[in-house]
């Protein structure tokens, strides 16, 4: 990949496979990132199209951390109604 032209070509070419989440493109590095729960070979498959392919890993995507809220951190909100003054619950919504 020289070029913002085959750039463009190797990520449209990767976005035509069923289960691709996402695509990015390095032309200084030369290279095509391809995350999704996808067929390897039809990737490379696909990119060879393009140009050269090689294959730096296959594995599952690196799983984002969230942080776990429990019932017991949630706290009750108290809100007025700004017409009467009253308090609402939330049963009341």
């Amino acid at each position: 990949m020289t070029d913002e032209k085959t750039k463009q070509k190797a990520i449209e070419a990767a976005a035509d496979i069923l289960g691709v989440d996402s695509i990015s493109a390095d032309v200084k590095e030369q290279k095509v990132t391809v995350v999704g729960d996808m067929d390897a070979v039809a990737v490379v498959k696909r990119l060879k199209e393009v140009g050269k392919v090689d294959i730096v890993s296959v594995g599952p995507a690196k799983k984002t951390r969230f942080k776990t809220i429990s019932k017991k951190t949630l706290q009750p909100i108290q809100i007025k109604n700004i017409l009467t003054g009253d308090d609402v619950h939330a049963s009341q919504m």
